[in-house]
């Protein structure tokens, strides 16, 4: 069997001398197997921030936002990204198919029943500041969304699963939109 410390050792060597070249510790001396370095003070680092406001009506979605379990975009993210209407969003969110025909969430073409009935076929329902919007046809999801002012969205809430859905929004969709609009 081949002893691995001596490799371990070699490895070790290279990324302490590595460390002390990029903080400028060239001043080194070996002595028996050992590194011994010059300290060095370095120089005072400042981190600043800025609090941010939340209006209250928007504290439950960034708190969901912050959880992780669905895909958000922020009006600072909107405004980045400068897109032409909310479906060009779409395009970023994983297993989301958007084209000339509708929006289409992979999870919801498993031809399963949604998850509040058994008799009807799963669809994607959309909220808007918290209430939910009526769609008609299989096309509705992109005409609702082509339809907002790309503006006035504070942030939307994108949730392409059941098991992601939170509590508030699970009724019968296989997936969620929510959207938050400004508030003036």
């Amino acid at each position: 069997m081949i002893s691995r410390l001596p490799l371990v050792t070699c490895v070790l060597f290279l990324v302490v001398g590595a460390a002390q070249i990029a903080a400028g510790q060239t001043d080194t001396t070996k002595k028996a197997g050992t590194i011994a370095a010059t300290p060095t003070a370095l120089p005072t680092v400042i981190v600043a921030g800025r609090r941010v406001s939340v209006p209250s009506r928007f504290e439950d979605a960034y708190r969901r936002a912050a959880r992780g379990r669905g895909v958000y975009f922020t009006r600072e993210e909107i405004e980045a990204t400068n897109p032409p209407d909310l479906t060009a969003l779409m395009f970023r969110v994983p297993s989301v198919q958007v084209n000339d025909r509708g929006v289409t969430f992979e999870k919801c073409q498993a031809g399963l029943p949604s998850p509040g009935s058994l008799m009807q076929g799963a669809h994607v329902q959309v909220f808007i500041d918290g209430r939910r919007a009526s769609l008609t046809a299989d096309d509705g999801v992109r005409q609702l969304l082509q339809s907002i002012p790309i503006s006035t969205v504070q942030l939307m809430e994108v949730y392409n699963g059941a098991s992601r859905i939170p509590g508030e929004f699970v009724n019968d969709a296989c997936a969620v939109i929510v959207i938050w609009t400004k508030s003036y």
